[in-house]
Parts: C-alpha cells; sequence; structure tokens
C-alpha cells in the first residue's frame, strides 16, 4: 500500500498531464496538471464522458476511435488532441493512450500520458498558415513568379505566370525551363544566370524573353533569386518577375523608328546637316557629303561656319545659327557652302532648333535645298526673256512700221488710180501701154498694201472671216481662169475637182481664193516646164486643196521657215 500511494503521489503531482477513463469512456483519473491545464477540477471531471465533454467537436470521432481501441488493447503514441478548456480555450496534448488492466490482467480502462504542445502547436500552425498565407501570395501575386530546383526543372508557377504564358501549373512543373520556355538566342545567357543563382550569386532586372503556348514573345525583367531550405542550402532559384512587354515593345517600336528615321536622314534626297551648342558638326547626311565632297568623317567635330561657309557670309551664317541656339528658327535662308573641290554650291536652308527628351537645346539641324542649277537656270532664263522681249520689241516695231507704210501709201496709190482711170479713151499706143503698165503697178501696190494689213489683224486677232456657201468647183474654176494667162507656154495648168455629190461647204470665198492664188502663183514663177495641178477634195471632214507641180521644190533646210513673215528664196517674192 505503500508503493500504491506512492505512485498516487507521482501520478498526481507529475509535470506532465495523466487522465484515464473507465471501459464506458468516463473520467476515473485527472491528475492536478490536467487539472491545471484544462481549469477543470478532479471533482469536477470525475465520472463526466471524456470525449464529450473536453473534446472539440471536430475530433471527437478520431478520439474516440483512439480510446476504443486502447480499451482493445491496441495503444496509441504521439496522438495530438485538443482538449477543451473550462474558459473555452483550446489546449493542444499530445497523448500516448495506453490500455489500463486490473490485477487479473482484464482492461478497465484506459490511461492518457500527455505532454502540453500547445505553444509548439500554435507556433507551428502559426508557421503553417503564415506558410499558407505565402503560397496564397505566390499564387495570386500580379506579378510572374516561377521557380526551378538544382535541376533547373520548374517547381514554382504562380497563376500571374500561368495567365502571361498560357502554360497551366500542371503543363510546366517538372519542366526544364530553359529548354522549354526560352526563345533559343537566350538560352545560353539564361543557363548561366541560374547557374549564378544555383552558386548563390544573385541577378537583378535581367530581361528575358518567354516563349508562349501561342508561340508570342513576352519580355520579363527578373529578379533570380537563390532558393535556401531550414538548413541554408540551396535547393533552388525563383524568378521574381515583372511583365514588361508593352514597355519592351514601345522600346523596340522607339529604337526602330528613331532607326529610320537615321536611315532617312541619311538617305534623303536633300541635304541635312546639324552643329551641336559648339557650333561643331554632328549631323552630315549622304546627301551633304555628296554634294559637298567632303565626308561625314571629315565633317565631323568640324565647326560649321569656319570650315564650310564662304568668308562673306560666315557673320550672318553665324547670326542664324545664334538665333537658333535659342529657339529662334529662320527658313529659306540662302547660304553659300564651299565645297572640297573650292566650288560653291547655294543651298536654300531652314534652320531648326534640335531639342533632347527634355525640351533642352542641344543644337540646330539645317534641311536644305541645292539651288545652285536653279540659280544657273534663273539667270539662263532672264537672258532668255531677254532675247525675246528684244525680239517682241523688234516685231512690234515691223508691225507698226507696216501699218504705218500701209496706211500712208493707200491714199497715193488711190489717187494715182483714180487718175489712171481717169484718162481718156484713144490714146496712142504708146501712151496707152505705159498707162496699163502704171495700173498694174498700182494694182500690185494695193494688193501688198492689202495682205501688209491682212497680217497685221491676223497678228492681233483681229481677222474676221465671212461664213457663206461656197461652191468649191466654182471657186476652183476662179482661180484657174484668173492666173491661167501668167502661166509660162510649155506647162500645163490642170485642176480636179473630187468633191462628188459634196460640193458646196460654208466659209469665206475670198480667202480662200487668196491663199490658193498664192500658192499657185509660187508654182507658176518657178515651173518653167512640166505642169501645174490643183486638186480640192474630201479628207474624212475635211477638205483638201493640192497643189503639185515640176519645179525644183524648196529645200529641206528651208521648208520649216515656209509660214514666217516675209520670207523669199532666190529673190522671189515671198509669200
Amino acid at each position: 500500500s505503500a508503493m500504491a500511494r506512492e505512485l498516487r503521489q507521482l501520478v498526481d503531482t507529475a509535470n506532465a498531464p495523466i487522465f484515464g477513463i473507465d471501459v464506458d469512456g468516463d473520467v476515473n483519473e485527472w491528475n492536478d496538471k490536467t487539472a491545471e491545464i484544462t481549469g477543470f477540477t478532479k471533482e469536477e471531471a470525475f465520472d463526466k464522458p471524456l470525449v464529450e465533454t473536453f473534446i472539440v467537436p471536430s475530433l471527437r470521432q478520431s478520439v474516440w476511435e483512439v480510446l476504443e481501441n486502447a480499451l482493445k488493447g491496441i495503444e496509441t503514441s504521439n496522438y495530438e488532441l485538443e482538449f477543451r478548456t473550462k474558459s473555452n480555450e483550446v489546449r493542444y496534448l499530445l497523448v500516448n493512450a495506453t490500455t489500463r488492466r486490473d490485477a487479473e490482467n482484464n482492461i478497465v480502462g484506459v490511461v492518457g500520458v500527455a505532454q502540453d504542445v500547445t505553444e509548439a502547436a500554435q507556433h507551428d500552425r502559426a508557421v503553417a498558415a503564415m506558410a499558407n498565407e505565402l503560397r496564397q501570395l505566390v499564387d495570386t501575386a500580379n506579378a510572374p513568379i516561377f521557380g526551378i530546383d538544382v535541376n533547373g526543372n520548374v517547381n514554382e508557377w504562380n497563376n500571374k505566370t500561368a495567365e502571361i504564358t498560357g502554360f497551366s501549373k500542371e503543363e510546366a512543373f517538372h519542366k526544364p525551363l530553359v529548354s522549354t520556355f526560352i526563345v533559343p538566342k537566350l538560352r545560353q545567357s539564361v543557363q548561366d544566370i541560374l547557374d549564378n543563382a544555383l552558386n548563390g550569386n544573385e541577378t537583378s532586372n535581367y530581361e528575358l524573353e518567354f516563349r508562349t503556348k501561342s508561340n508570342e514573345i513576352r519580355y520579363l525583367l527578373v529578379n533570380a533569386t537563390t532558393r535556401r531550405d531550414a538548413n541554408n542550402y540551396i535547393v533552388g532559384v525563383v524568378g521574381v518577375a515583372q511583365d514588361v512587354t508593352e514597355a519592351a515593345k514601345h522600346d523596340r517600336a522607339v529604337a526602330a523608328m528613331a532607326n529610320e528615321l537615321r536611315q532617312l536622314v541619311d538617305t534623303a534626297n536633300a541635304p541635312i546637316f546639324g552643329i551641336d551648342v559648339c557650333g561643331n558638326v554632328n549631323e552630315w547626311n549622304n546627301k551633304t557629303a555628296e554634294i559637298t565632297g567632303f565626308s561625314k568623317e571629315e565633317a565631323f567635330n568640324k565647326p560649321l561656319v569656319s570650315t564650310f561657309i564662304v568668308p562673306s557670309l560666315r557673320q550672318s551664317v553665324q547670326e542664324i545659327l545664334d538665333k537658333a541656339l535659342h529657339g529662334n528658327e529662320t527658313s529659306n535662308y540662302e547660304l553659300e557652302f564651299e565645297t572640297k573641290s573650292k566650288e560653291i554650291r547655294y543651298l536654300l536652308v531652314n534652320a531648326t532648333t534640335r531639342r533632347d527628351a527634355e525640351s533642352n537645346i542641344v543644337g540646330v539641324v539645317g534641311v536644305a535645298q541645292d539651288v545652285t542649277d536653279d540659280r544657273k537656270h534663273s539667270q539662263e532664263l532672264r537672258e532668255m526673256q531677254y532675247i525675246r522681249a528684244s525680239q517682241e520689241a523688234k516685231v512690234e516695231t515691223e508691225r507698226n512700221m507696216t501699218a504705218y507704210f500701209a496706211h500712208e501709201l493707200r491714199n497715193p496709190l488711190h489717187a494715182i488710180d483714180s487718175a489712171l482711170n481717169s484718162m481718156p479713151d484713144g490714146l496712142p499706143e504708146v501712151a496707152q501701154s505705159l498707162v496699163d503698165a502704171m495700173q498694174l503697178c498700182t494694182g500690185f501696190m494695193s494688193s501688198i498694201m492689202n495682205n501688209l494689213l491682212d497680217v497685221r489683224k491676223m497678228e492681233e486677232g483681229k481677222m474676221m472671216l465671212n461664213s457663206t456657201p461656197i461652191s468649191l468647183e466654182a471657186t476652183l474654176n476662179s482661180v484657174h481662169k484668173m492666173l491661167l494667162p501668167s502661166v509660162r507656154p510649155g506647162v500645163e495648168f490642170i485642176t480636179h475637182c473630187k468633191t462628188g455629190e459634196k460640193g458646196w461647204v460654208l466659209g469665206d470665198s475670198h480667202r480662200i481664193q487668196q491663199v490658193m492664188t498664192n500658192v499657185v502663183t509660187n508654182a507658176i514663177k518657178y515651173t518653167t516646164l512640166g505642169s501645174i495641178t490643183l486638186v480640192i477634195e474630201w479628207e474624212d471632214e475635211n477638205v483638201r486643196f493640192e497643189c503639185a507641180d515640176t519645179g525644183p521644190g524648196i529645200p529641206v533646210k528651208e521648208q520649216k521657215k515656209l509660214f514666217e513673215r516675209f520670207v523669199q528664196r532666190g529673190g522671189a517674192p515671198g509669200t
């Protein structure tokens, strides 16, 4: 009995909670430590059903199974259960459930010898909660987060990474990151980054190109961080990234535009040159090099004004550039460039202020037009205009002189003609012959005066043509009858009217006869043998008059002068 008392004392005062139940599950053991932990005294706990009274509802079924097993002789070690205290707090006990037997070895209950692991359990749960929270944070982060193990296979792949790449976590896990998701041209450099991180050398702000499921490219700015376990051993790499696809595309578009603009400037058909704030050349396109003979390498960093501008214009050009460097631009300023071969090229320049991204003035750009040839052409044009004006003045003088002589001679000729017509009949033959000759001369001179006045009217656009019905055959016969006496002996004057039933037209009979008479008269003058043929016929909707003769013809070099005024050939009267 002394031993029993000692054991009882030991149980009651043990620093570990000890409690027990009988075969019905009611409490029959409850030491001081259990009372202290739960807040229930031995008297309050005894004969109470352990599970329903002290175990939290969520664990009652599993705890009852453990106790039933122990009542069958199947003991359980290190089973964690949650005790509900008198103040409704929860205490975590790590319990060994031991079968209790009597002196005859009959099972009479279960004894639980426990360890209060509340603090450790709460810490473990806090750690687990934090781990879950971190897992949730990683999975739902708005930034792509991915990771690899020491073999380079994916073991971290959050939702954002899945969204960006199109590959789900299940599709990505255990795949080699580099060969599966990185574009070929970057695989080696990315592998180097990961290898460095696996050796503890981390990398920040590294831009890599991810290949998506749809074979598009996403640009990620990545911090590659070494991943370590609880013992500080390296177990992988985690990449926390920022999707900079839009920014990268924008940067590449800007770079492409800059390259395109550079190409445009360099290959522009207009000379483009520029200076920095010190006046030294920092822009010199191909056209400028072509015009001046100085290559870009020869021109760069040279003072523009003192090197390339003719001395007489240096001061004014410097003033233009100084104004542009203060934001006052100049348009259409003509300057004279001195070329490598010491020639002068004239450029019409727009001097534009050049600014950086912050709108600070960093230089001047000149976009020019080479007007050297225009200046030469302008001089030639002025000379041509002078010659033309001189010729027009000469022609106008001739017109005025023609009109003057025609007007002044008409009246005397008319008086002479009237006097000759009033001569009495029956004059001696010699006198009558002189009168007839004088009448022919006055008639010829009157005809010349009328022709001169007609030319004047035509040149001034004042010639008026009549429009009356004309018999083409009668017109042909009239010209034939009038000119036949003038034809030389041995020359046949032939006419053909091939108008058929369309023998009448509207026109000016007098002017038509005048032209035909002029043409036939020239043929008569130069035809000494053979024939002269005058033909009228229709050609589509027009009437064609054709005169052919067997005379010497007009030399080719003089044919282009046919329709110039008062042109004669071989001393004969002109047309």
